[in-house]
């Protein structure tokens, strides 16, 4: 998988996709990785190009442009409540709900379609994306994605 730094977050509580990105936006400008203008910049961007697929029980794949981040990132979480994203190249308002998110934070646009080339071809195996959604802890998330990359 991409050679960036990766946080985990297990059984985030959000009530919609705003608070999803609030709350793991607030996770990287804490930690030096965004700019304060990074959570801005995904709602925009997730409402004019959605990143719900429906593949795997609901997995979201959002991010936003490189002059929001300071530190590539990538962070895996997990919802304890599904959330509905709108579906990428989908219909306007066609939505999926959605308990994992892989939210990329990339500070240069070369690597963006790669990573997400690589993040699409990951969520369609359903197996390693239930056992994602198992994982209690960020220890055992970053243990399932430890044992799929090494």
């Amino acid at each position: 998988m991409m050679e960036i730094d990766t946080r985990y977050v297990a059984g985030l509580e959000a009530p919609d996709t705003d608070g999803v990105f609030e709350q793991l936006g607030s996770l990287l400008l804490r930690s030096g990785r965004v700019k304060p203008s990074f959570v801005a910049g995904l709602i925009s961007r997730e409402t004019r190009y959605p990143t719900g697929l429906p593949v795997s029980g609901g997995v979201a794949i959002p991010h936003t442009d490189p002059e929001h981040v300071l530190e590539d990132t990538l962070v895996v979480a997990t919802l304890a409540q599904p959330v509905q994203f709108g579906i990428m190249a989908g219909e306007p308002g066609e939505c999926v709900d959605v308990n994992v998110v892989f939210l990329l934070a990339l500070s240069g646009s070369d690597g963006h379609v790669d990573a997400l080339s690589e993040l699409v071809q990951l969520v369609q195996d359903a197996e390693f994306i239930e056992r994602l959604r198992e994982a209690g802890s960020e220890a055992e998330l970053a243990s399932v994605i430890g044992e799929r990359f090494g």
